[in-house]
């Protein structure tokens, strides 16, 4: 039985080019499907004196992710959202990338200000790292002394987890804030994120980081 399953796990091995080739069903260009490898999401890769080669069944749960409708997220009732599209590094801790996130040089000080006020005015900031659209974790902001205060997501995540969240182009980082909920306790500019997968389904109007 073991020797069959090592022939299997071998028989599922596929180069580094296949693995990309398989991810441009998504629309990804090569250079794009090589950030989502790069980060993890389809496992490490098995290192050979001449290749990485990745697990294709991996990589095809990758591509049969199905897309986060911004309808979906609404029914969350989330006062914010904080959106990473910076990558992330699969040997570093949540805690110590989210914080690093939010120190990103797109984001303003008065977005910071305006996090800060939403957590003591309603609560966590729901936190989620996206890597060319594929979710890679989740968090929550809960405070800041110094530094972010991080803590892992509350059930809000399931809906995201092991989907693909579609924010459109923009900067590396976003922040949106919900008007159906209490203000910050300081305003940013309003903006409007791009539209969604779909041309019939817009994403709600929220703060975005300028």
């Amino acid at each position: 039985m073991a020797d069959e399953t090592s022939v299997e796990c071998t028989h599922d091995l596929i180069s580094t080019r296949q693995a990309a080739g398989l991810l441009t069903a998504v629309g990804l260009n090569r250079t794009r499907a090589q950030l989502v490898l790069d980060s993890g999401l389809a496992g490490e890769p098995v290192r050979t004196s001449s290749a990485h080669l990745y697990h294709a069944r991996r990589v095809r749960a990758l591509v049969d992710r199905p897309v986060v409708g911004w309808r979906a997220v609404d029914a969350l009732d989330l006062h914010a959202l904080f959106v990473a599209r910076t990558g992330v590094d699969p040997g570093l801790g949540a805690s110590n990338q989210v914080s690093s996130w939010c120190r990103d040089p797109s984001i303003s000080i008065w977005t910071r200000v305006a996090m800060m006020g939403q957590i003591q005015s309603v609560g966590p900031v729901p936190v989620v790292a996206t890597v060319c659209g594929f979710v890679a974790l989740g968090a929550e902001l809960i405070g800041y002394d110094r530094d972010w205060t991080v803590r892992a997501p509350g059930p809000w995540f399931e809906t995201m987890r092991d989907g693909r969240l579609l924010t459109g182009p923009g900067p590396r980082c976003l922040y949106f804030q919900s008007r159906r909920r209490p203000p910050a306790a300081v305003a940013v500019p309003r903006g409007r994120i791009a539209e969604s997968h779909s041309a019939s389904e817009r994403a709600p109007e929220r703060q975005e980081i300028a």
